[in-house]
């Protein structure tokens, strides 16, 4: 029981990371925008693949392997392996903030149309979640009892 609920949590995380994707991403402050009011980063990088500009094709790349780092993480955390999972959803945050940078430098979220929406906060909670989580497994999983000794088998005999 007491390795049960690190492993949950940890899996639960890591799927969560997943769902973030398709959750809205950027939201526009007004309803005015119609289909696009909320936009997942699964909808970014679908408008950046069907863009005739082959610049974008760097950021449909770029998503490529956010979501490679993030399917492993959940793959790892789903089969009870946080190390490597530690250092996937380090990678996938690193990628991740490459991502966010970008997208502010570039003035589209946060924007003139678009303020961040749940997805973008989720990544984060999830994935800081996934790190805090495997540590804790890591250290569930290696606990062993301290072997016995002389003086812990007999606590009143004189030293």
């Amino acid at each position: 029981m007491k390795k049960l609920i690190p492993a949950i949590i940890l899996g639960v995380a890591a799927v969560l990371m997943l769902v973030s994707f398709f959750l809205p991403y950027a939201t526009a402050g007004d309803d005015a925008m119609g289909e696009y009011a909320n936009v997942s980063m699964v909808d970014f990088a679908k408008s950046y693949a069907e863009s005739e500009h082959i610049e974008y094709m760097v950021y449909v790349v770029l998503f490529g392997i956010l979501a490679l780092f993030t399917l492993l993480t959940v793959l790892f955390a789903l089969i009870k392996k946080p190390i490597p999972a530690i250092v996937f959803v380090i990678l996938a945050s690193i990628v991740y903030l490459i991502q966010c940078w970008d997208y502010k430098e570039r003035g589209i979220v946060p924007g003139i149309r678009y303020e961040y929406g749940i997805g973008h906060y989720l990544f984060f909670i999830s994935a800081l979640s996934v790190f805090i989580t495997s540590i804790w497994y890591l250290c569930v999983r290696n606990d062993k009892p301290t072997p016995p000794t002389y003086y812990n088998q007999y606590p009143n005999t004189p030293y």
